[in-house]
């Protein structure tokens, strides 16, 4: 469960939300201080607001945002306190696209309004604040240079990682090349995964022949350079290979090699497997 620790700037600002950084596939609460809004039209109303909303996308569901004059029901803010208001959500349900997607967009872009939000577009004519943004960011690497997202719940300090998700789950691996300390592997221009992986029949599969040839013409591993020496490969293990009807992913691992490997010096060392955990 992650925790998030506000200081008292944070309690000042006009918005932001918990946790921070957001997990998409999991509830957030998005906090908006009327009172500390440029747009003052909304500071002590006694009147229901509403979350009007359109980055990373419109919200899908429940007729969206609804329209300027009627906004959805289903967009009302819950009163905290004062001029505080929250609006809690699950990000890829609200906005009807993926964790990758939403953390690719950057930014949650929105504003408070009335049910009507009036017209004329000025802060003292229509009913609602200025339009706000915050940063979307994921989940900075804990420091190690392999690491994926949803984050495993790390057993040891070992290459070995247990997660509370299962086969048919999306999940990221992430390489930060910014803690490579193999002088062969810095700033690659492109890296690829050998995925190894067993079923719950203990069945082996793998994504290539073997891991020099991982990096085969129209290899379906090759890993996206995110910027910054960031490289990351999003997959559902039971999607990826081919398994048997009634057969899921238990455990997979992971090597990543640059183009044209030809022996150790092309590659990562260290091979980085993820058992999925079955007590929930």
């Amino acid at each position: 469960m992650a925790i998030a620790f506000l200081s008292q700037t944070a309690l000042a600002q006009k918005a932001y939300f918990e946790p921070d950084p957001m997990d998409p596939e999991e509830m957030v609460t998005l906090y908006i201080d009327i009172a500390q809004c440029e747009c003052q039209k909304l500071v002590g109303t006694d009147q229901q607001l509403y979350l009007w909303t359109w980055m990373p996308a419109d919200p899908v569901g429940a007729g969206g945002n609804g329209s300027w004059s009627s906004s959805s029901e289903a967009m009302a803010l819950t009163k905290v306190e004062g001029d505080k208001w929250k609006f809690e959500f699950i990000p890829t349900e609200l906005y009807g696209k993926s964790a990758d997607e939403i953390f690719a967009s950057g930014k949650l872009a929105f504003l408070a309004k009335m049910k009507d939000g009036g017209s004329g577009g000025a802060c003292e004519l229509e009913n609602k604040t200025e339009d706000i943004m915050l940063d979307i960011k994921r989940p900075a690497s804990p420091n190690r240079k392999i690491y994926s997202f949803p984050i495993a719940y790390i057993t040891d300090y070992s290459t070995n990682d247990t997660m509370k998700l299962r086969g048919e789950d999306v999940i990221t691996i992430i390489y930060d090349n910014n803690f490579e300390q193999k002088s062969t592997m810095l700033s690659p221009d492109e890296l690829f995964l050998f995925i190894r992986a067993t079923d719950n029949n203990g069945v082996a599969y793998k994504s290539a022949q073997n891991v020099g040839s991982a990096d085969n013409d129209g290899s379906l591993t090759k890993m996206t350079n995110e910027a910054n020496r960031i490289y990351s490969f999003t997959f559902i293990p039971d999607r990826f290979f081919e398994l048997p009807e009634g057969s899921t992913i238990t455990n997979f691992s992971v090597n990543i090699i640059k183009k044209g490997y030809v022996n150790s010096n092309d590659a990562v060392d260290g091979t980085f497997n993820y058992v999925y955990r079955c007590d929930e």
